[in-house]
Order: C-alpha cells, then sequence, then structure tokens
C-alpha cells in the first residue's frame, strides 16, 4: 500500500490547525509548524510532499520561508490566506507556489487543491 502524502502545515492558528486536521487527517499524513521558521526547520526530517502555508505568521512570515527553499528538489507549495489580492497573488506566483486556498472556503477547497498541486497542476481562486 503507499504512503499517504506528507502535508506539512504552517500557520500560528491553533484553530486552522484543528480545521485541517479534521479535513485532511483520513487522507493525508499531516505535521504541524506554527510559523516559517519553524516550517523550514521540520522539513528535512518530515520531508513532506506539499507545503501549506500561512501568509502571516511570526518569526518568519509564509512568503518568505518559501523563498529560502531551494527551487530545487523542493515540495509542492499552497498558500491558504484569508484574504487575496492581485498583489499578493503576484508575491505567491514569483515565491513559486502551485496556489493558493482561501481559510474561508478550506473546508471545501482544500484537498481539491492540495491533490491538483500533487500533480504539479496550479490551482489559484477562481478570477484570479
Amino acid at each position: 500500500m503507499p504512503r499517504a502524502p506528507r502535508v506539512l502545515f504552517a500557520d500560528d492558528n491553533q484553530g486552522m490547525h484543528r480545521m485541517v486536521h479534521t479535513v485532511l487527517d483520513s487522507s493525508f499524513e499531516v505535521s504541524d509548524a506554527f510559523d516559517g521558521q519553524e516550517m523550514l526547520d521540520r522539513i528535512p526530517a518530515f520531508r513532506p510532499d506539499l507545503l501549506l502555508v500561512d501568509i502571516h505568521m511570526p518569526v518568519l512570515g509564509g512568503l518568505d520561508a518559501v523563498r529560502r527553499l531551494s527551487r530545487f528538489d523542493r515540495p509542492a507549495i499552497l498558500f491558504l490566506t484569508a484574504d487575496l489580492d492581485a498583489e499578493l497573488l503576484v508575491r505567491m506566483r514569483e515565491a513559486g507556489a502551485q496556489g493558493c486556498v482561501l481559510k474561508a472556503n478550506a473546508g471545501e477547497d482544500l484537498i481539491p487543491a492540495i491533490h491538483a498541486a500533487l500533480s504539479g497542476e496550479h490551482c489559484f481562486p477562481p478570477d484570479r
């Protein structure tokens, strides 16, 4: 039996961690980080297939953390954000993200977005 895809989730909000685990735990192996630096520190041991990253976190924000990753041998990247504007969308794409999910729609959109990103597809909200 193949192993479940590994998702490393970085967000400083405990409530978001509970929601993400509720949605993902039956299909994915999920590990938690609570800021961008902790996420970077966990990558070598956990070896995630996908990073699910909040934009605004203490210590090191999501965009800055993702920019520190090597462009080679990096996992797929999805940002999870409360709001999205055109400038933020450009910055996500420049950082190398496969897509983003709005927190308000995460219960419905998260699993399809993860599958798309793991398949190499881009998955940004419609009209973005």
